[in-house]
């Protein structure tokens, strides 16, 4: 009869402390979470302002001086990105068994959808003289962006490169070749 008593507070108690340990990781999940939309939310309304001014240029008559602005806005919006994620990976202990998430596929989805816009955007400049000297400037802060989302969403590269495999051509022609290594694309 006492056994049956210790062994009912016994199993209480590591259920309850079970539980109490185990809301900590999940809270520091969501805390990851919301640290990185904030920093991809940022990433995204920059990137399409600036996309939306290079899609109303005609490339016939746009100069490399017109462009360029919205090129390094681009570049400077993903190295912003960059440095948070990888601000955030160095702050945050990555759970090697974690599973895909919704979360990890929205990402992967507004990120490849940047992506593109932006390869979109620019291959059709391309014909613009001067153009193509400054796009591979753009190559390391996107590889930036990629690498520390990996690291903080294992397997989110694989979610990303799957979507942008139709536009893996575009990538190649604005000379992306760390993003297209890091894709596997």
């Amino acid at each position: 009869m006492q056994f049956t008593r210790l062994f009912a507070f016994l199993a209480t108690f590591l259920a309850l402390g079970t539980f109490v340990l185990g809301s900590p990781a999940l809270t520091k999940r969501q805390a990851d979470e919301s640290q990185i939309s904030a920093i991809v939310d940022t990433l995204q309304s920059t990137v399409e302002s600036a996309v939306g001014s290079l899609n109303a240029f005609d490339p016939s008559t746009a100069t490399v001086a017109e462009i360029q602005p919205y090129v390094t806005d681009i570049q400077y919006a993903f190295s912003t990105a960059g440095s948070g994620l990888a601000s955030l990976a160095s702050s945050s202990k990555r759970d090697l068994s974690a599973r895909q998430t919704a979360f990890d596929t929205e990402i992967a989805q507004l990120v490849a959808g940047l992506l593109t816009d932006v390869a979109n955007a620019l291959d059709g400049l391309l014909s613009v003289e001067g153009l193509g000297a400054i796009l591979p400037g753009l190559d390391e802060p996107i590889n930036t962006v990629l690498l520390g989302l990996e690291t903080l969403l294992a397997g989110v590269l694989s979610l990303v490169s799957a979507l942008l495999v139709d536009v893996a051509g575009i990538l190649t022609a604005l000379a992306w070749g760390l993003t297209l290594a890091t894709l596997g694309l």
